[in-house]
């Protein structure tokens, strides 16, 4: 049976796409322990062909492709950073396993996964499809993460075969026989860094609103500083007819788009589109109530969604960011 509580819970690291995007300026992507750990490697034995691969849409936007052989699931991922005033990353990803729709009368029919090294194949019902195998062009090629540290092997070459999916939510369509690969994702496992919680005398803070219902959206705003700019991100995970669907969307903003008095008792959030309304966090209340306003967020595909009401609860505490860096060998 497809485990539907387990699966949304791993989908919760593709914030990190957004969070990387955010904080580019900040000193690199973003290197997160739970990426690190839902994209534990099953390939140990083939460490020189790469997993990750993309094709590269129109008008900015990029289709990456995740597989992974221990789970037999893959992920595909339609996504966009645009710099401009105000920096925005928005995505939709795409998850099918090799046990989709099982027990699902309402699930799409062809509904598959299969990953072996070097090979990916999986099926997404209307939504498309993709299979892809790698090939080799001779030899080896160096990568190093983006945070420093012992550079990785990996065999040149590209992944070939088909790939058409239908796009929407503003997203272009998907029609290629080669894909690029992507190793710098999988060197993302080296590093280590982020957003970290600390002592009350910390001058950033993180602002978070969520639920343990994993139907419901997750929101944060960050900033390391009150005068330092504003990062705020929002995704929501669902199910479609048996294929996992994750939205995220998230922009910098001035420093006034998110507001926090020094004790970190009241705070106020109005971000730029494609936020709307104002999110209001007054600790001196019931916990229940501490997080309340009219914030929304379009998502692909989900205009609108709400961000504060409950059963959300929202929570402050200082915080930082610290750049990415190599982990230590163990």
């Amino acid at each position: 049976m497809f485990d539907m509580r387990s699966t949304l819970m791993r989908w919760r690291w593709v914030a990190v796409l957004a969070l990387a995007g955010l904080l580019w300026a900040a000193g690199g992507s973003l290197a997160a322990e739970r990426f690190m750990r839902d994209r534990a490697s099953a390939e140990a034995k083939h460490p020189d062909v790469p997993r990750v691969f993309k094709v590269d849409l129109r008008k900015g936007y990029v289709m990456y492709v995740f597989p992974n052989r221990q789970w037999q699931d893959v992920r595909v991922l339609f996504y966009r950073h645009r710099r401009g005033r105000f920096k925005v990353s928005k995505g939709v990803e795409y998850s099918v396993g090799s046990e989709s729709g099982v027990g699902n009368p309402d699930a799409w029919l062809d509904l598959s996964a299969k990953v072996e090294s070097g090979v990916v194949s999986a099926h997404f019902g209307p939504l498309g499809s993709l299979d892809m195998h790698f090939v080799r062009s001779g030899g080896l090629r160096r990568y190093r993460p983006d945070c420093g540290g012992e550079a990785v092997k990996f065999a040149r070459g590209h992944y070939e075969g088909s790939v058409r999916f239908a796009g929407g939510h503003g997203f272009p369509s998907a029609r290629a026989s080669i894909a690029q690969a992507a190793p710098a994702w999988e060197l993302e496992e080296r590093c280590w860094g982020g957003i970290v919680e600390g002592p009350p005398t910390l001058p950033g803070a993180q602002l978070q609103a969520d639920s343990v219902q994993p139907d419901l959206p997750d929101f944060t705003a960050f900033k390391n500083a009150p005068s330092a700019n504003s990062r705020l991100w929002a995704y929501i995970n669902d199910f479609r007819r048996g294929v996992g669907v994750s939205r995220f969307a998230g922009v910098v903003a001035p420093p006034s788009a998110f507001q926090y008095d020094q004790f970190l008792a009241k705070a106020t959030v109005r971000p730029p589109a494609p936020f709307s309304g104002v999110g209001l966090y007054d600790g001196n209340r019931d916990r229940r109530h501490r997080w309340s306003g009219n914030l929304a967020v379009d998502l692909p595909g989900r205009a609108d969604v709400n961000l504060t009401h409950p059963p959300l609860l929202g929570f402050i505490d200082p915080a930082r960011w610290i750049p990415p860096r190599p982990k230590k060998a163990r």
